[in-house]
Parts: structure tokens; sequence; C-alpha cells
């Protein structure tokens, strides 16, 4: 399967911007997820726009946008099938998928 297949993403049909997140489980106010979905959907756009297809290399750009932004330290796990049983800080967790390509991302740590 390939990253196109992955994101659901046809060139000239359809675009990133598009894809309607599938929220799985959030603690995390309207508007601070609503800018996270934003970050993954720039990351996606830039994998795809750089011909990147590792899952790795999406999660780390996720991570240092949302670092770059608030000054904190984000954690992000992007794939197609993970288990993760983690702590989190209260309200900071969003688990959501975007087609098939699943997002866990959450802030534990200063």
């Amino acid at each position: 399967m390939n990253k196109k297949e992955i994101y659901n993403v046809k060139p000239g049909e359809k675009d990133v911007d598009d894809i309607k997140p599938i929220i799985e489980f959030c603690t995390m106010s309207r508007e601070h997820k609503d800018f996270i979905i934003l970050k993954v959907k720039d990351a996606m756009k830039q994998n795809l726009e750089n011909n990147i297809s590792y899952f790795q290399t999406l999660a780390r750009k996720i991570k240092v946008d949302l670092e770059a932004d608030k000054n904190e330290t984000w954690n992000c796990v992007v794939g197609t099938d993970f288990g993760a049983y983690l702590a989190f800080e209260k309200a900071n967790l969003i688990y959501f998928r975007m087609n098939e390509l699943y997002f866990l991302i959450f802030r534990f740590g200063a």
C-alpha cells in the first residue's frame, strides 16, 4: 500500500483538506483539537508534496510543529495499526483517523 492509498488522495480529485477526521477519543478543547488537526493536515500535505511515505517522518513533523508553536512537549504516534497504553496530561490527548491513517497525539511531561 503506498502513501496515496493510505491518505486516499488522488491528484486532481481530492485534497488533504477534503479528508474529514473521525475522532475516536478526545479530551481537549474544540479549539485545541482544531489546531492539532490543522497541523496534521499541513504535515500530510508536505509529505505528499515531497513524496515522503514514512509514518515516522510524518509523526516527527507534527511533533516539531506543535512544539514550535507553544514551547510544550508533545508525543505523536502515526500508523495504520498500533496499540498504546500511556499516561497523558488532562485535556491533552486526541486519537483520530483520517481515512486509513490513525493519529495519537498527546502531551505528557514538561
